[in-house]
């Protein structure tokens, strides 16, 4: 039988060092920046489980027409816009820029081509019309 290392006089250290620790001062933060732990609670803790993302990653109009504006001219230049030039275009990464080149495709401006985006405009629907006139909505 072996006998354990953890003994009484062990345990009741254990409990002394806790004690101190949690009884010591939360040190400040050093210079630029700012504490997130308050010694308290996680008031001071900000993230995508305590807001609702819709309020902080909502597209207003005009970042909506930059966005679009940036695309085009990729579109123009390269002929697609790729996975691969989210980052270079939006400034994010590939979490945010899907649903935005998801959203560009839903509204009618581009549609996917594989892994690609073209512009919708420049796609014909069999009997002539542009992608967006069979879609009901202005080229």
């Amino acid at each position: 039988m072996t006998r354990s290392s953890f003994s009484v006089p062990a345990a009741g250290g254990l409990a002394l060092l806790i004690a101190t620790t949690a009884a010591a001062a939360v040190p400040a933060a050093p210079p630029g920046f700012t504490a997130l732990f308050n010694g308290q609670n996680l008031s001071g803790w900000w993230g995508e489980k305590t807001t609702n993302p819709r309020t902080y990653l909502a597209l207003t109009p005009e970042a909506l027409e930059q966005i679009q504006d940036r695309v085009r001219k990729v579109i123009v230049q390269k002929g697609k816009f790729t996975l691969g030039d989210i980052r270079e275009v939006f400034g994010y990464g590939r979490t945010h820029g899907i649903p935005v080149l998801e959203y560009l495709d839903t509204i009618g401006f581009t549609y996917r081509v594989g892994d690609a985006r073209v512009l919708a405009e420049k796609k014909r629907t069999p009997n002539g019309r542009s992608v967006n006139e069979s879609r009901g909505l202005k080229d």
